[in-house]
């Protein structure tokens, strides 16, 4: 367990209203440790479309605040969100970039009254101010194939290989990635997908108000509506199934045209994430309808555990971190199984699989994955300033 140490974690925004997995380990971490929280580091080239015109103008607004604690964060976080000019692909703007970077990162240490802390980058990008930021070691969080993004930058894997190079640790988030990333330490380490089980857990009662219409029994799905999900899959269900009722909720990254003009797809647009569970608890089955590629196949979907928190089965396209579940789910090698699959799942759900689907949840807790990593790295942490006393 770590405890009474300072970190430096290098991921995207502190989201109140909806955390990733590297802010989930982040809020154990900051119950008996102090965080500083360097926000923003972009891994894809900005586009001319609405989207990421507001998320510049967001950033931009960031950078000129103040550094503090992020809304509804413990208290023994820091955010901070340095200046930086998103042309990585240019050398001469990284240095830039990086120069600024570890500025900030020094001033903020150096304010917060930080010692011995420990680096935790999750972004290959800020590669070039590893081991230059005095911190006692450094651990990558490996979460996603990122290059495998159309519109990520060019050096990405390039950094990556330089990150990879440089870090004490790795921790990575599926298999692929465990056997793709390898750092030159040799240090690497599983990092799966973790739940927050006091979050997700069924509560029963009355439907909430975008709930109360729809039919059961109904085969759900949350999260982001991104070029990744299979949203003819979906149709396809749907057109299988009328007397099922299809519910698709979150912000939408995408064109999905396809999913309109059915008449059992209900599409709700983004739930608030505290809100979230007491919509996909009445969810029948939970669907993963992700297209299989390069960036998919190295993914830990987060919403598989939070369907087996709710108790409920899943339905998966053929993705290799949900196949480690045995029976719990459904994994469809094509198309045509995985629609065949979702009337399988409703007609074959038993409470004593909903128990175990619940079971399974509870052995992967942010807490005891937290703990884990922890464990790992002040491991490392302390042999390597060991190794440093006995040099000098």
């Amino acid at each position: 367990m770590l405890e009474n140490r300072d970190l430096v974690i290098l991921s995207g925004d502190w989201s109140p209203g909806n955390p990733a997995a590297v802010q989930h380990i982040a809020e154990v971490f900051a119950r008996r440790n102090r965080i500083l929280w360097v926000s923003g580091t972009p891994i894809r080239t900005p586009r001319m479309r609405l989207y990421d015109l507001r998320r510049v103008a967001d950033k931009a607004r960031k950078m000129v605040g103040v550094r503090g604690n992020p809304g509804r964060a413990p208290s023994s976080v820091t955010e901070i969100h340095p200046f930086f000019l998103p042309y990585y692909d240019i050398p001469a703007v990284r240095r830039f970039n990086d120069a600024i970077l570890r500025s900030a990162i020094r001033a903020s240490v150096r304010e917060l009254g930080f010692s011995r802390y420990l680096m935790m980058p999750s972004n290959p990008m800020v590669a070039g101010i590893v081991g230059t930021c005095g911190e006692s070691s450094s651990h990558y969080l490996c979460i996603d194939d990122y290059g495998a993004n159309d519109d990520a930058f060019r050096c990405l894997g390039m950094l990556e290989q330089e990150i990879l190079q440089k870090v004490d640790s790795s921790f990575s988030m599926s298999d692929v990635l465990m056997n793709t990333r390898v750092p030159r330490s040799g240090e690497n380490h599983f990092f799966p997908e973790g739940v927050d089980l006091a979050h997700f857990t069924a509560r029963g009662g009355t439907p909430p108000a975008g709930m109360a219409g729809i039919k059961k029994p109904i085969a759900g799905y949350f999260g982001l509506l991104a070029s990744w999900v299979d949203f003819e899959l979906i149709r396809r269900c749907a057109q299988e199934y009328p007397d099922v009722s299809f519910v698709i909720m979150g912000e939408p990254k995408t064109d999905i045209s396809l999913l309109q003009g059915q008449s059992n797809i209900t599409c709700l647009g983004h739930v608030p994430y505290d809100i979230l569970p007491r919509y996909a608890e009445w969810f029948d089955v939970g669907l993963i309808p992700r297209r299989i590629t390069k960036l998919t196949v190295a993914m830990n979907p987060k919403k598989l555990l939070e369907y087996f928190a709710l108790g409920m089965p899943v339905v998966s396209t053929n993705l290799p971190e949900v196949r480690k579940y045995g029976d719990l789910a459904y994994v469809a090698e094509d198309g045509g199984t995985f629609v065949r699959m979702v009337g399988q799942a409703l007609r074959e759900r038993t409470q004593e699989q909903d128990r175990r689907r619940r079971a399974e949840a509870e052995r992967a807790s942010w807490d005891s994955i937290a703990d884990g990593m922890g464990s790992v790295m002040q491991r490392i942490d302390e042999s390597k300033a060991a190794r440093q006393r006995t040099r000098a």
